[in-house]
C-alpha cells in the first residue's frame, strides 16, 4: 500500500475510534435518564456513519476508491443530518416520523444552507463535494475519472476492471479518505449539542473533540497537500 495513504488511514482509524467512544460514553452517561428522540436520533445516525467509515477504509485499502466514494456520499448525508438536527427536537421528531421511501426528510442543499448559513465558501465547497460524489454514485458521465476505470495517455485509451496505480488514483484515494474522516469528526459538533440537552458532557471528551477536529485539519491537509490537492497544509 502507498505509505502516505496508509498513514492517513491509520489516523482515520484513530479518529473513528474517538467518534465511537464519544457516542458510547454519552449513551452510558444517559443510562437511567429521561431522553427523547433528540438524543436517540444522533446516536443512531452516528452509529451507522461509523460503520460506513469502516467500510470506506476497507475499500480504500483494497483499491476500490470509486466504490468508497459511493459509501462516502451516504456517510456525508448522515453526518449532515446530525449537524442539521443539532439541539432542535422538532427536527429529530421529523426524522423519526418520516415515512417516505422515495425522499429523505430534508433536501441536502437546504441542510447545507442552514448549517453554514454564514459561510458562503463552505456552502459552495460542501455542495460541490455532494454533487461530485452523487455523479460517481449514479454513474453520471460527468464523474469522469472519479467514477470510471479508464485512462487516456497519449494515443492510448485504457479501460480496466482492476485498479490503476497512478498519480490520479493516489490523490483520489487520499481525498476520499481524508474528507470522509473530517466529516465524521465534524458531525460530533451536532451530536455534542444534542447530547448536552440531556447529560453533562464528558469534559475531557468534549475538549478532545475540538482538538481532534483541529488535528484533522492538519493531518488531512498535510496529506492532501503532499499530492497537490490543496495549496495549504491545513484544511480550512
Amino acid at each position: 500500500m502507498d505509505p502516505l495513504l496508509d498513514e492517513l488511514l491509520r489516523f482515520s482509524q484513530k479518529a473513528r475510534n474517538f467518534c465511537a467512544e464519544f457516542v458510547t460514553t454519552h449513551n452510558r452517561l444517559a443510562k437511567g435518564q429521561a431522553v427523547n428522540e433528540l438524543f436517540l436520533v444522533p446516536s443512531l445516525i452516528l452509529s451507522r456513519a461509523i460503520r460506513h467509515h469502516d467500510a470506506i477504509e476497507l475499500l480504500l485499502r483494497n483499491g476500490f476508491t470509486a466504490e468508497a466514494s459511493v459509501i462516502g456520499l451516504t456517510q456525508f448525508e448522515l453526518c449532515l443530518d446530525v449537524l442539521y438536527i443539532r439541539d432542535t427536537v422538532t427536527r429529530a421528531t421529523e426524522w423519526m416520523k418520516h415515512s417516505s421511501d422515495r425522499f429523505s426528510p430534508w433536501k441536502v442543499k437546504d441542510k447545507i444552507d442552514d448549517i453554514w448559513a454564514n459561510d458562503r465558501e463552505m456552502r459552495e465547497s460542501k455542495q460541490g463535494y455532494f454533487e461530485l460524489l452523487s455523479s460517481v454514485k449514479h454513474g453520471n458521465p460527468k464523474a469522469g475519472l472519479f467514477g470510471f476505470p479508464a485512462r487516456v495517455v497519449s494515443n492510448s485509451f485504457t479501460i480496466t476492471n482492476d485498479q490503476f496505480a497512478d498519480v490520479f488514483s493516489r490523490g483520489h484515494a487520499i481525498a476520499v479518505g481524508g474528507v470522509c474522516t473530517y466529516q465524521l469528526v465534524e458531525s460530533l459538533q451536532g451530536a455534542s449539542a444534542a447530547f448536552g440537552c440531556f447529560v453533562r458532557l464528558d469534559p475531557d471528551l468534549d475538549v478532545e473533540r475540538g482538538s481532534l477536529l483541529q488535528e484533522c485539519r492538519r493531518e488531512i491537509g498535510k496529506a492532501m497537500h503532499s499530492v497537490g490537492l490543496v495549496k495549504s497544509k491545513t484544511l480550512h
